[in-house]
């Protein structure tokens, strides 16, 4: 049985939902509980939605790759892109929880739910690429 699998998406916001199809089936054949594989596709979705809206300032089109990996006990996601220079973990705004919806600033929750919702991440840029891993316990 595969434990990697690797998903290649074009930046369209419509290739999102497909994609979140293909990482539960994935989780399906392994045996993720529903409850972590919500909250790794949350995260996935929270993620390439912020990539297609702002990575790409000059449009065109562009492959984003997704791939899943288990390994003792985690599943490891890995998004590699060729948009803009963004290091999710160190630029992205703080979200101000305690303030009221009318106050809060827009932007910022779905870095909010990579931070709290995964358990390791890790962050580089190498030849025009952004390669950014996630690892949630199992």
């Amino acid at each position: 049985m595969e434990r990697r699998e690797t998903f290649i998406i074009a930046n369209r916001l419509e290739e999102i939902p497909l994609l979140a199809e293909k990482i539960d089936a994935f989780a399906a054949l392994h045996g993720i509980e529903p409850a972590k594989i919500f909250q790794v596709n949350l995260v996935v979705d929270e993620l390439l939605t912020n990539v297609i809206a702002y990575g790409y300032p000059q449009n065109g089109e562009h492959r984003i790759e997704v791939t899943l990996e288990l390994q003792q006990g985690q599943l490891i996601v890995t998004i590699v892109d060729d948009g803009q220079a963004f290091n999710p973990i160190l630029e992205a705004p703080e979200v101000e929880l305690d303030a009221t919806v009318e106050e809060r600033k827009v932007g910022g929750l779905g870095l909010h739910f990579m931070r709290t919702m995964m358990d390791a991440l890790d962050y580089h840029r190498q030849d025009g690429y952004n390669k950014l891993q996630m690892t949630k316990r199992l």
